[in-house]
């Protein structure tokens, strides 16, 4: 069997990612406190090595020689249940920081028992060598609880070599980390906390619990994903995934952009995102979008909170999804929206939209600045600046919301729209203003604003695009195969390779719905071979039931960051395009 990453989360913001041998620093029993994401346990180590693994959603079910593990994440609780038919060996290997520390010294550990618990508690100290003062930053505690204890304190320090953070260029690539105990026992309920206390009566409380914790996760999944079955029983299984995986991906008010290391809200892709959990979580998909039309300012969204780069695509994204919403509204019986957040849209959007005029209009056409759009790396001087064919179709699908809710057309739109067909419409459709290099940002063109063309110009240029970006194994290349910047192996925390070569999943799911939406006959070929590609790596690679961000151009991988919110979102789209 290979070695086969297992992901769970508690939607509280912590989360679980581990194979039988970790790859990577980033792997590991994580949860979120105070807005730090720290890491406590680096693996679980068992005496018997997994030969099968089976993603039931609710639980991840592993195989051990004769025994049966069942490990699964309680919704609400900093906690980590496993379940065995059998008893086993366990060695918890402890790596206790911030996600992203890597700092090596001032790192203290201590292992004691309390009330029926292995209390492992660690406490981060500044340190000369590394820091200038000797204070002491936080301190945090994980209780294993069993019935009966039965453990070794082992108090060891080993050194870890992580292949894939090797791999991808992403140092230190090693790791001192520290094997705390072995437990023998059949069932095991491990608790966190910032105090002894709490972590022991997490795990306490998760232990007495656990048949029925087991139950609710298992109907709380099973509710989640009943609604709208395919009769195609593939397309079926990817469909539970994606909700599912989409749904993990949840906290608070949010959604997490992707782990394991982009565990913070990206307006770009929370918003590309919302439409998907419109499905099975419209009020949620609502308040995303509310939340990121209360931070517009002056026309911006900034990439996320942390961030200083701004993202000019996103607030054309945020106005499209609020028009997937009022559509959905609509549609269904139960109003989602009231009159007065009708109103707040159309205030907003047309604020926006004379922003845009006033400030963001060149030569009449929309500009965006060097890394402003979804492709926002530099690589040989190649940062998309300028104005930018998807950055066009947003402002003018905003434009088309904008008379729906008004009864008025902007007077940004005649002239954009006319002025976008002139310049860009070549011999083929361009992906910037003077700049023909084939990408597939044509592809979100025509899935925001297929107004701008007939459907026979857009079949022909996704035609002439395909031909320039396609990769046999089911994919789109970020850049033509035959320009000097392609690179076909994915180059990790080097951006050579990522917007110039890397296949993003979720672009390569937006273009099999434009192909379906365009001439589904035509284009037969191609979405299927997207579909097959997509569902493959969702349910076959990685991370066990979740979409990764990106695959080498070369060969059909699942790599970047191993659970990515908007692959699965855009997935969920076109399986329910194709199926539903």
């Amino acid at each position: 069997m290979d070695n086969v990453k297992i992901l769970l989360t508690n939607k509280t913001g912590g989360y679980c990612l581990m194979a039988e041998t970790p790859a990577t620093r980033f792997e590991g029993l994580f949860f979120r406190r105070d807005g730090r994401m720290i890491k406590t346990a680096e693996s679980l180590r068992f005496s018997a090595v997994a030969d099968k693994v089976t993603n039931h959603l609710w639980c991840v079910e592993r195989r051990r020689g004769h025994v049966t593990e069942k490990i699964l994440m309680p919704e609400g609780k900093d906690a980590l249940l496993i379940d065995m038919s059998a008893p086993l060996e366990m060695t918890i290997v402890l790596d206790c920081k911030e996600s992203y520390d890597n700092r090596v010294w001032g790192r203290n550990y201590d292992v004691s028992a309390e009330k029926g618990c292995v209390v492992f508690s660690f406490a981060k100290r500044n340190d000369a060598r590394e820091d200038n003062n000797g204070l002491s930053e936080f301190e945090c505690h994980l209780a294993v609880c069993a019935q009966p204890l039965d453990y070794i304190p082992l108090k060891t320090w080993e050194e870890h070599h992580y292949t894939l953070d090797n791999s991808r260029q992403s140092p230190p690539d090693s790791r001192w980390t520290y094997a705390g105990a072995k437990l023998r026992g059949s069932r095991f309920a491990l608790g966190f906390g910032t105090t002894k206390k709490e972590a022991v009566a997490t795990a306490r409380d998760v232990l007495a619990h656990a048949s029925r914790i087991m139950t609710d996760e298992e109907r709380r999944v099973a509710a989640l994903t009943t609604r709208g079955p395919f009769k195609n029983a593939e397309a079926e299984v990817s469909r539970k995934c994606c909700i599912h995986g989409l749904d993990a991906l949840t906290v608070d008010d949010g959604v997490y952009a992707g782990l394991p290391w982009f565990f913070q809200f990206w307006a770009r892709d929370e918003l590309i995102s919302s439409k998907a959990l419109l499905r099975f979580r419209p009020q949620l998909a609502k308040q995303i979008m509310f939340r990121h039309l209360k931070t517009l300012k002056d026309g911006r969204l900034v990439t996320n909170p942390d961030a200083k780069l701004l993202a000019a695509d996103a607030p054309g994204w945020l106005f499209f999804r609020l028009e997937d919403l009022c559509r959905y509204d609509d549609e269904q019986n139960e109003k989602i929206l009231t009159k007065s957040e009708r109103n707040l849209i159309a205030e907003k959007l047309s604020e926006y939209l004379d922003n845009v005029q006033r400030f963001r209009l060149k030569d009449g056409l929309v500009q965006n600045g060097p890394q402003e759009t979804w492709m926002d790396t530099v690589w040989a001087e190649d940062d998309r600046a300028g104005s930018r064919i998807e950055i066009q179709a947003l402002t003018l699908a905003n434009c088309r919301l904008h008379t729906t809710l008004t009864g008025k057309t902007h007077n940004l739109e005649k002239g954009l729209r006319e002025l976008t067909r002139k310049t860009f419409a070549k011999k083929t459709l361009c992906d910037g203003a003077g700049d023909p290099t084939a990408r597939p940002n044509i592809f979100i063109a025509a899935y925001v604003y297929p107004e701008l063309f007939s459907k026979k110009e857009w079949s022909a240029f996704v035609n002439t695009i395909t031909t320039k970006l396609w990769l046999p194994w089911g994919g789109l290349s970020t850049i033509d195969v035959k320009n000097p910047l392609f690179t076909p192996r994915y180059t990790g925390e080097n951006n050579k390779s990522y917007h110039r070569g890397d296949s993003w999943f979720w672009i390569n799911n937006i273009a099999a719905i434009v192909m379906l939406r365009i001439d589904k006959k035509k284009f037969e070929r191609q979405i299927n071979k997207i579909l097959h590609a997509s569902t493959h790596e969702l349910t076959q690679m990685g991370a066990s039931g979740f979409s990764a961000e990106v695959s080498s151009a070369e060969q059909l991988r699942s790599e970047g960051c191993i659970a990515q919110a908007w692959s699965m979102a855009t997935l969920l789209e076109l399986l329910e395009e194709r199926f539903g």
